[in-house]
């Protein structure tokens, strides 16, 4: 063998790696678990049970050194492998419907996410970061946003000795913490998902770089899709409409709506795979939280229904694969239901309970899962890890006119 194809054969087998991917991966190794990711503990709890995970000794890996058995060479380097899901979380937050409490679970997170860790010597428990809202809806509403984070700052005021919040010092105070904290919500509204895409790949270059706001110096926490489902149809409709050879075929609408047919253009399938690698870039790139809300279209059918036990709502992901495997947890959530009146009930009997019922709609009570439709492919340890964890994968809270409380 020459020289030079030796050179280059040795070249080829060397792996080139960022200094930025070396420091996660050393901080990955390190930290074991996600943490306290999201500052709601209830959802950390949960994610660092499907943050555990097999190793893989194909990933990457970290060098490490073992002490050589002869004095006059050099430690032998080795290493250390990486679990296989040591990667950024993901959290799809989904729903039967509109009003189901997953936009204000998003406020409730970005509260945390933008409020500092300390409002003279309130403990908010903020971690004083930037986040990015990928507003593909158009619900988004800052207004409410504010209204959120002003609750919270003074529900945390009233469980510390705090100073008298009816002193109009302390209301400009606050507006003044608020103001500050909303700078570093960064709001964009695609219409389509060639729009979202462009924006996400345009996103690094303007969080870094970018001279129209004030971000530069913290860092990304979240970075929030509200809905990845919002171009949906229209992409589905797009994709149906173009030219192709593809044969007819009957299928239920179930499938033809979650699934494109097999010989169909792959533009389809192509946009979710080019999402998901860009979205994985900047977590690459900023080690942030992925939070997406998604609509819940194909409830599971359970085979054999059980009378003695409940069965939470779960759902079919009506987004391709790539999308499916992508979310680290999926959760669902729903807004407690009153019960109807009985048939037998009398009208005076009724007209008793009505403020009763009206006081327990008024609280505003929701609910939230763990999505359990893709439990066949969960490992022992996540299965056991949900049987551990406070609650059993179920977290409650209450959206009301004031704001969000959390148990």
């Amino acid at each position: 063998m020459s020289a030079d194809a030796l050179g280059a054969r040795l070249l080829g087998e060397v792996e080139e790696e960022g200094l930025d991917e070396l420091f996660r991966a050393i901080r990955v190794q390190n930290d074991g678990q996600v943490g306290d990711r999201l500052h709601v503990p209830q959802i950390d709890r949960l994610l660092n049970v499907f943050h555990h995970g097999p190793v893989d000794t194909t990933s990457h890996a970290l060098p490490t050194w073992t002490s050589s058995p002869h004095r006059d060479r050099p430690p032998i380097p080795t290493t250390v492998p990486l679990a296989a899901n040591a990667r950024e979380a993901v959290v799809e937050i989904t729903s039967m419907g509109p009003c189901a409490g997953k936009t204000h679970l998003l406020y409730y997170i970005l509260t945390l996410s933008v409020l500092p860790s300390l409002f003279g010597e309130i403990d908010l428990n903020g971690k004083e970061a930037t986040v990015v809202v990928m507003d593909t809806d158009g619900r988004f509403d800052v207004h409410r946003l504010k209204t959120v984070m002003a609750h919270y700052v003074k529900d945390r005021a009233l469980k510390s000795s705090s100073p008298d919040l009816s002193k109009a010092k302390w209301a400009d105070q606050l507006e003044s913490l608020l103001h500050m904290a909303l700078q570093h919500v960064h709001i964009f509204r695609p219409q389509s998902s060639a729009s979202l895409l462009a924006t996400l790949e345009s996103l690094p270059e303007y969080l870094l770089h970018g001279r129209t706001h004030q971000s530069h110096a913290r860092p990304l926490s979240a970075l929030c899709i509200d809905s990845i489902s919002a171009f949906y149809w229209q992409d589905r409709y797009s994709t149906l409409t173009e030219p192709t050879t593809a044969t007819t075929t009957t299928t239920t609408t179930e499938t033809a709506a979650a699934d494109p047919p097999t010989n169909q253009n792959n533009a389809y399938i192509q946009r979710y795979q080019s999402l998901v690698h860009t979205l994985k870039s900047i977590q690459q790139t900023f080690s942030c939280t992925v939070l997406a809300t998604s609509w819940g279209l194909f409830p599971f059918q359970a085979a054999k229904p059980s009378r003695s036990k409940s069965r939470p709502v779960s759902f079919r992901p009506h987004l391709p694969a790539v999308w499916a495997s992508y979310p680290t947890l999926r959760l669902v959530v729903a807004r407690s239901v009153v019960p109807r009146f009985a048939p037998e009930m009398m009208v005076e009997e009724a007209a008793r309970d009505r403020d009763a019922r009206q006081e327990v709609v008024e609280k505003g009570r929701f609910g939230a899962w763990v999505d359990g439709g893709l439990g066949d492919g969960w490992t022992e340890v996540v299965r056991e890890g949900l049987e551990e964890v406070e609650g059993k994968g179920r977290l409650v809270f209450w959206v009301r006119g004031e704001g969000v409380v959390f148990r």
